[in-house]
């Protein structure tokens, strides 16, 4: 299996089997922030954060080799509930040499060996899509589709080609002020209501997925 996550610790595993709508909720460990995932006909997720709606309905899919997971029909047969708490040691320290992960996550896996772990910590919400696949594969495309609750404004670092430098200016921009043929390098910050800021960045590339 091919993963940057390195611990976890599986506190119960239930075994599903509907032909309806399958619905998880995922709360962090301060229970601010509540996550709410949906697998019928796609995957898809929404979160708040002290009651106050966010993201909805975002999708999350991947193309490997031409075909789309998780399958639009497909089925969640199993998933894992799991508490980290744990400290990290920094191989480049940059403010602190030890770092506290501590987050609640769950583990929803398909038929098609392909899992997708979301993580939901006090101060942030992540997911990762991981395959079990026994050969080579390549990507296509990877789906992230994130639809906010509101016209919030975006700091939108607008890149002209894939090759980059990543020293964009960021663009103060409303969200539907970008066309469909603009794209940008991450990390992006998004401004919602409340004064409630969202970092959009990626990480642990390396052999992804």
């Amino acid at each position: 299996m091919k993963s940057k996550m390195f611990y976890f610790t599986i506190i119960f595993s239930v075994m599903i089997q509907t032909y309806f709508s399958q619905n998880y909720e995922l709360k962090s460990p301060n229970s601010k922030l509540t996550a709410k995932i949906v697998n019928n006909q796609g995957l898809k997720y929404s979160f708040s954060f002290s009651k106050i709606n966010l993201v909805e309905d975002a999708e999350i899919s991947i193309n490997i080799d031409e075909k789309e997971y998780p399958l639009l029909n497909s089925k969640v047969v199993n998933f894992k509930n799991t508490i980290i708490d744990e400290i990290i040691n920094s191989t480049v320290p940059t403010k602190s040499l030890q770092v506290k992960n501590n987050c609640n996550e769950l583990i929803l896996i398909f038929r098609e060996n392909i899992w997708v772990v979301f993580r939901a910590y006090d101060n942030g919400f992540a997911y990762r899509i991981i395959t079990d696949l026994s050969k080579p594969v390549k990507i296509f495309n990877e789906n992230v589709n994130i639809k906010f609750a509101g016209n919030n404004s975006i700091y939108f670092p607008e890149e002209e080609s894939f090759i980059s430098h990543f020293e964009r200016n960021f663009k103060y921009l409303k969200i539907n002020e970008i066309s469909e043929k603009q794209f940008c390098s991450l990390p992006a910050l998004v401004e919602c209501d409340n004064n409630i800021k969202i970092g959009i960045t990626e990480s642990g590339l390396s052999n992804y997925p």
